[in-house]
Order: structure tokens, then C-alpha cells, then sequence
């Protein structure tokens, strides 16, 4: 039980590492410009969007309903 466990384990981690691999950003890059054809945006035509938390909602809300 402890050696299939083991073997678990190993199968595992590879199977992380292999996620992880896929995820990378160079090989996402690389599919966006060669598979797809995109290219990278200029410093002008970048624009970047701030992640805001949301704000928790009022103790008591109304709903209206029709």
C-alpha cells in the first residue's frame, strides 16, 4: 500500500509539473504569435486594467421584484 502510494505521488507531481509546463508563459507566447498569428501591442496601444477588490454589500439590502 505504502509502494502504490508512492507511485501515486510520482504520478502526481509529474502531472503538476506537466500544468505547469503548459501554462508557461513562453509556450502560451509562442502559440498566440505562430499558431494564431497575433502580435504584441505597442506601449501606445497596451492598456493596462487594475484588479479592484469588490466591496461587501450593504448589512441590509432591498430587493424590488415584479
Amino acid at each position: 500500500m505504502q509502494r502504490e502510494h508512492a507511485q501515486q505521488e510520482e504520478i502526481n507531481r509529474h502531472l503538476r509539473l506537466e500544468i505547469e509546463t503548459l501554462r508557461s508563459p513562453a509556450r502560451l507566447e509562442q502559440i498566440a504569435t505562430k499558431d494564431l498569428h497575433l502580435v504584441a501591442p505597442t506601449r501606445d496601444q497596451a492598456i493596462i486594467l487594475e484588479r479592484v477588490t469588490p466591496s461587501a454589500p450593504p448589512e441590509k439590502s432591498i430587493v424590488a421584484a415584479r
